[in-house]
């Protein structure tokens, strides 16, 4: 994790052509329990982006970005900060990307979008 990051949501040190509609961090299942009742975690954490309405283009952008980094295996994500006491925006490397969900179409436009950051250790 570095500082840095461009304020806004970015793959590469590149803004999305569109930004996205809303953004979470995916809560952690529980890999088990210690002996004495302690949920494990693991270190590594999930990232969603989620768009309502996106044009061709804008998803060619980030459907690029995933197809860029299967080949070059993982990338660098600005999100905001986890668990930061002001919302900034921090640069991730190593990033996974996952395979982003499609919605239905609405016209030419995609209706939802989503695309999943992995293997973030914050």
């Amino acid at each position: 994790m570095t500082t840095g990051a461009t304020g806004s949501y970015a793959i590469n040190s590149t803004d999305f052509t569109l930004q996205p509609t809303s953004g979470r961090w995916i809560p952690q299942s529980i890999l088990g329990i210690t002996g004495d009742g302690h949920p494990i975690y693991s270190a590594i954490h999930e990232f969603e982006l989620r768009w309502s309405l996106s044009t061709p283009s804008d998803v060619y952008q980030i459907q690029n970005f995933r197809d860029t980094v299967i080949l070059t295996g993982t990338a660098s994500a600005d999100l905001p900060a986890y668990r930061a006491s002001s919302y900034i925006f921090q640069t991730y490397s190593g990033c996974s990307i996952y395979e982003p969900d499609r919605g239905q179409y609405f016209r030419e436009h995609t209706t939802e979008f989503v695309l999943i950051i992995g293997n973030i250790k914050p």
